[in-house]
């Protein structure tokens, strides 16, 4: 994979779970790392769902490969969060092509 291409920052973000001084056990998302990517494909779609349209957003992203990035993990991007939907390693570049949907909310 040519460096060139490698435009975009994505920040990966891992869910935990975070004690209080009171004991209460709260989900929380951190900062898991940073990577450049090349953003590859956007697709929009309409969607119906209880008589509302909804309007989604699919992401393509290509990165260098990292054995710890999975689909457990989230990605912020340019202010939004995207949830991974595919993890495809491309084994003849060492790259991995991730699919990813715009969380709503």
């Amino acid at each position: 994979m040519r460096a060139g291409l490698l435009r975009e920052f994505l920040t990966f973000e891992k869910e935990t779970r975070v004690i209080s001084e009171s004991g209460a056990v709260k989900e929380t998302w951190i900062k898991f790392c940073t990577v450049r990517a090349w953003k590859k494909k956007l697709l929009t779609n309409e969607e119906m769902n209880a008589k509302e349209s909804f309007l989604s957003a699919s992401l393509t992203f290509q990165i260098r490969y990292n054995p710890q990035i999975t689909d457990e993990l989230r990605i912020l991007y340019n202010g939004l969060r995207y949830k991974i939907t595919g993890v495809d390693k491309q084994i003849q570049d060492n790259t991995i092509i991730l699919n990813c949907t715009k969380i709503n909310g």
